[in-house]
């Protein structure tokens, strides 16, 4: 027996030292770490037995990480995967529960590798959880309440632009929304999401089973909540349904020579189009709607026309029951200035007396309206100096203009001129 006994303790001894020899040279060969997983953030907790009525908050979700130990090759992201970090809940009773939807209670964390990370993989790899940090977290039971919201409708894309939903009604109008109070504190509405080629080309636009999401004021989804109904019908009117887009109106040619044409406006600036998919698409592919082009040509004021828009076959316009839009065109008269050499005549030369001007003609120039001053000759104009009373002889006189209506004068050059007035049958004097 005792030989027996010396054999088993040596060869216990002896494995022993191969145990210790083998971790030496695989601390070598392959060296151990302990690591924190994941090496920034931390790892999602789950909860177990959560009491009924509530729901779990934690003022360190996201922050637990696990202390792992095993080959510095084996540890990495893929270690964090297989990692459930539990926080379980069965010791909190009803009182506590109450008492921790205001103050938090400290629940430790404990650790499980998946179900598909076998132990031969765990072994291989050396792979074992030293514990968490924290070992605990400060847990807080958020109530389950209940409210009701009135549904609202909004395009699944918004932004797909100048979609009009127009009026819509909602089976039912008003939904239950249940979750954690924090959460419904931040619901603004329950919306049923509709996709506008679901609408196009319609005559009876009923959606029924449509989503309902709830949302907050700035439009996110809000998550970890039940709507009681969770779809809903709606129904859009198709005479209302439709594309908000803008109105285009192209200019034809010039306005005539001596005005300036300063631009158009259009009422409506954009229109609200419905009708078949096909003439819809074609608005849309084109991003507008365009009214048939205004020839400037005739136009020499401001003036207001009627375009009819160009739309396709069975396509309308919400509100424009003739397909007509208001079009103003701009239009001002260009002011300039021109050069005449006009004749010189005089007026009221005294019996017996003739007149003798020098120099017969005169220099002027006007400022007026472009198309009048392009229009105008020297014979449109008439220049004159007054003989009456004066006597004969040599005189200075001022040069009058007589001009038709809009005309403005800017010179005459030379002004004074010389009038001379002699008796009829005599000599003119030399000089």
């Amino acid at each position: 027996m005792r030989q027996w006994l010396d054999s088993v303790s040596s060869l216990l001894l002896a494995l022993f030292l191969a145990l210790m020899v083998w971790l030496l040279t695989s601390d070598t060969e392959r060296p151990m770490t302990t690591t924190p997983v994941p090496a920034t953030g931390g790892l999602p907790l789950t909860y177990e037995h959560v009491p009924d009525g509530f729901m779990p908050l934690s003022v360190d979700e996201g922050r637990v990480k696990a202390l792992v130990r095993g080959f510095k090759d084996a540890v990495g992201p893929q270690t964090a995967a297989d990692l459930v970090l539990v926080v379980d809940l069965a010791g909190i009773t009803s009182p506590q529960a109450v008492a921790a939807v205001d103050t938090p209670v400290d629940v430790p964390v404990h650790w499980r590798w998946r179900d598909e990370v076998g132990w031969s993989v765990r072994r291989r790899q050396a792979l074992r959880v030293l514990t968490t940090d924290p070992p605990a977290v400060a847990v807080r039971l958020d109530p389950i309440v209940t409210s009701t919201l009135r549904v609202e409708v909004e395009l699944a894309n918004k932004a797909e632009g100048g979609v009009d939903l127009g009026e819509r009604e909602t089976d039912p109008a008003k939904v239950q929304v249940t979750g954690p109070r924090t959460v419904l504190a931040r619901i603004a509405r329950a919306v049923a999401l509709v996709d506008s080629a679901m609408l196009s080309g319609s005559t009876t636009p009923r959606l029924s089973g449509l989503p309902l999401v709830a949302m907050d004021a700035s439009g996110t989804v809000i998550e970890h909540v039940a709507l009681d109904p969770n779809t809903v019908t709606v129904t859009v009117d198709p005479t209302r349904f439709g594309y908000r887009l803008p109105v285009v109106v192209e200019p034809h040619g010039n306005v005539p020579s001596g005005y300036d044409w300063r631009g158009m406006t259009y009422d409506p600036k954009e229109v609200h189009v419905f009708g078949p998919r096909e003439g819809i698409q074609q608005l849309l592919a084109a991003g507008k709607v365009s009214a048939r082009p205004i020839d400037l040509g005739p136009i020499t004021r401001t003036t207001q026309l009627r375009s009819p828009l160009m739309l396709p076959a069975g396509v309308e316009a919400v509100g424009l029951p003739d397909g007509d839009i208001t079009v103003t065109v701009q239009v001002d008269v260009l002011r300039g200035s021109q050069q005449y050499t006009v004749p010189v005549e005089a007026e009221g030369v005294p019996p017996g007396l003739k007149a003798v001007i020098s120099p017969p003609t005169v220099i002027v120039v006007l400022r007026g309206d472009r198309p009048v001053l392009d229009q105008l000759t020297a014979a449109d104009l008439k220049a004159v100096v007054i003989a009456r009373r004066l006597a004969a002889g040599v005189h200075r006189v001022p040069v009058n203009l007589r001009l038709p209506p809009g005309l403005e004068r800017v010179s005459v050059a030379p002004d004074p001129i010389e009038l001379t007035l002699e008796s009829l049958g005599a000599a003119r004097p030399s000089r």
